[in-house]
């Protein structure tokens, strides 16, 4: 059975005829906020936030982000990330620099973004998102299968 349950979801408009989708992300108790990104095909942690010590690896590689530019990035995982009130099994995201876009925003928007939650977020745990309603749609049974099977795994 398909049980939802919602995120609420800030509507942030950044600049004239601009706007983005903000949501509330806590990592290790830390209020964040990030932006959701459908352009952008992982998600992403400002590095300033001190989660390098969390990478999967030490391998550090290159993607091309904000204005086609190439930015060294580390990959991070995280046991758990929580959006709004609804806490997800997993967490991974690159960890770069993201001075200029939280530039950004504090000029345009008046406060600090500290990461981008991306496709690979969005597909997996996202039913949908209603701007209107400014709500994101998250179904829960299969936040509870996926915890399941990662306990199990262990």
């Amino acid at each position: 059975m398909l049980k939802l349950n919602t995120i609420p979801l800030q509507v942030i408009n950044i600049e004239p005829g601009g706007i983005h989708l903000v949501v509330d992300v806590y990592l290790d108790k830390k209020k964040l906020k990030f932006v959701l990104d459908t352009g952008a095909s992982q998600s992403l942690i400002d590095k300033g936030l001190g989660y390098e010590s969390m990478a999967i690896d030490n391998e550090k590689t290159e993607a091309i982000g904000f204005n086609s530019e190439k930015t060294e990035i580390i990959l991070a995982a995280f046991k758990q990330v929580k959006i709004g009130k609804i806490t997800f099994p997993s967490f991974k995201a690159a960890v770069a620099d993201m001075t200029n876009l939280k530039d950004v925003y504090k000029e345009y928007a008046g406060f600090e973004i500290n990461g981008l939650l991306g496709c690979d977020f969005i597909v997996e745990y996202f039913n949908s998102i209603n701007i209107r309603q400014r709500k994101i749609f998250v179904n829960i049974s299969k936040l509870n299968t996926k915890a399941l099977n990662t306990t199990n795994t262990k």
